[in-house]
């Protein structure tokens, strides 16, 4: 690794927290702890991460340079009311929402970024792949994003600044690309299910890839096909 690693801590070890805090930590970076509510996924978290996972009331943290705030975004700001009393300068914190703002964690005392993977991690052995393929986007106090980036940039990933007031719009494009899709090859499948195909699901998931791919490589107007692209407008019966 050819960058000064940084030390971290991250709270909450659900399936993003615990995504990014071992791809971070296999990139070089320090994991020096985490936290999370839930007994029977900090022991999860403890075995994955190798690392002492807290329960319960926070009343310290140990020795780091910035703190990763990875709980649900209903836990956001009483997460941050937590934090508060225990943040210090120079320490940095972010949160990975894709849809709220930096401010949401409130008045910390430090500076605050919201820094986004914009990626399914659904799996976590399959999260470390896609992390070094994501985009992040970084929104919130300058010294914060700045620092963001100073801890990305060596990493190889691509990073892209958002203002606040776009973060609605941003989170719901990256629904509509995400599980949008899902939903509806889902209901694709169950209809070619009703209607005699066999390994639906594979064969439609075939399908939206080729689509996709050609959508990707030559625009939107070259991936139609099928009556679309004919101009086939009768209703189906």
């Amino acid at each position: 690794m050819n960058h000064s690693p940084l030390s971290f801590y991250t709270l909450g070890t659900g399936r993003a927290g615990t995504a990014v805090s071992r791809w971070l930590r296999s990139h070089g970076h320090r994991l020096v702890g985490a936290w999370n509510r839930s007994a029977p996924r900090a022991q999860r978290a403890a075995s994955l991460l190798n690392v002492r996972v807290d329960r319960g009331e926070l009343t310290e943290l140990p020795a780091c340079g910035v703190v990763i705030v990875a709980v649900s975004d209903a836990a956001i700001a009483q997460t941050g009311r937590r934090l508060a009393p225990l943040l210090h300068p120079p320490m940095v914190a972010f949160h990975l929402s894709g849809s709220l703002a930096a401010g949401a964690l409130g008045d910390l005392g430090v500076p605050r970024a919201s820094v986004h993977p914009l990626v399914a991690l659904s799996d976590a052995d399959t999260a470390q792949r896609s992390l070094d393929e994501a985009l992040f986007t970084l929104e919130g106090d300058a010294i914060a994003v700045e620092h963001a980036e100073r801890m990305l940039a060596p990493l190889g990933v691509s990073t892209q600044r958002i203002a606040p007031p776009q973060k609605v719009r941003y989170h719901a494009a990256a629904v509509m690309a995400s599980n949008l899709v899902v939903a509806l090859v889902a209901e694709a499948a169950a209809l070619a299910r009703e209607a005699g195909v066999k390994n639906a699901e594979g064969a439609l998931a075939q399908l939206a890839r080729s689509a996709l791919d050609q959508t990707l490589a030559s625009g939107a107007a070259a991936g139609l096909t099928g009556p679309l692209r004919r101009g086939d407008l009768q209703p189906e019966e």
